[in-house]
């Protein structure tokens, strides 16, 4: 959904004035790349997608890059793992989540179920 990623290399869609760049950590020996487990996630702006939702509630991550841009219009979610990290997107009718929301139990069935509600009216 980005314009480019590190990930392979390659061009993206460009849905979002962004790009995917590989996690560098300076203390490789708190912070392991992939970076596997529950963060929280805080609230970048108002949303459908997050109705329901606290602000830092936890998700559950299995990731080793993340978005990078300088667009705050389009920063939905961030989290931390050793540095601030852009962790959800949304711009119109677009979202895209770094996070696992099908293994986020509560609060990931309750961001599934806003994004079918905010679909559904579309």
């Amino acid at each position: 959904m980005t314009k480019h990623s590190e990930e392979g290399d390659c061009e993206g869609l460009g849905w979002f004035d962004a790009d995917v760049v590989r996690f560098k950590v300076k203390d490789t020996l708190r912070y392991k790349i992939p970076h596997i487990g529950w963060n929280d996630v805080k609230h970048a702006k108002e949303s459908k997608i997050l109705n329901g939702i606290n602000f830092n509630d936890p998700f559950y991550f299995v990731h080793s890059f993340h978005a990078r841009t300088s667009d705050n219009s389009i920063i939905l979610g961030t989290s931390d793992y050793e540095t601030e990290f852009v962790c959800a997107l949304e711009k119109d009718n677009i979202c895209g989540v770094q996070f696992h929301p099908e293994k986020s139990h509560g609060v990931g069935l309750q961001l599934l179920s806003n994004f079918a509600e905010k679909t559904s009216e579309n």
